[in-house]
């Protein structure tokens, strides 16, 4: 990949999700919640990704450093894992790949459960 490509994306992603939280941050409650889904690959990353990894990992620091700058917000950064989608229902199954139901029902959990006595949590 060529570094124009690579930066191009970058620039989208970042933008896709930098633009919404900087304009909505001004208007949250107190007590609402922000939520970012990330991938567990930022854990393990995957040869051929650097693009997608190197996004994907600041917005989580980007994440992290509102969570510190806003304290009356909470910020649930979600790691979601590699879901049974369209885009990897492929006929050779080299991994059990989970249900958005699943991964869904997950999410709602911990936006339910959010604790009380810190704003930044991290599944």
């Amino acid at each position: 990949q060529d570094i124009s490509s690579f930066s191009g994306f970058i620039k989208s992603s970042l933008s896709m999700s930098i633009y919404p939280i900087f304009y909505l941050l001004k208007k949250m409650n107190k007590g609402s919640i922000v939520v970012l889904i990330s991938s567990n690959w930022i854990i393990d990353g995957k040869a051929g990704f650097s693009h997608y990894l190197t996004s994907k990992g600041a917005l989580e620091s980007l994440f992290k450093s509102l969570a510190k700058e806003n304290k009356d917000i909470n910020f649930l950064l979600f790691r979601a894992p590699r879901m049974l989608t369209d885009q990897t229902n492929l006929s050779i199954k080299k991994e059990k790949l989970i249900s958005p139901k699943t991964v869904s029902a997950k999410l709602l959990k911990e936006i339910i459960v959010f604790p009380k006595n810190q704003n930044f949590l991290e599944i």
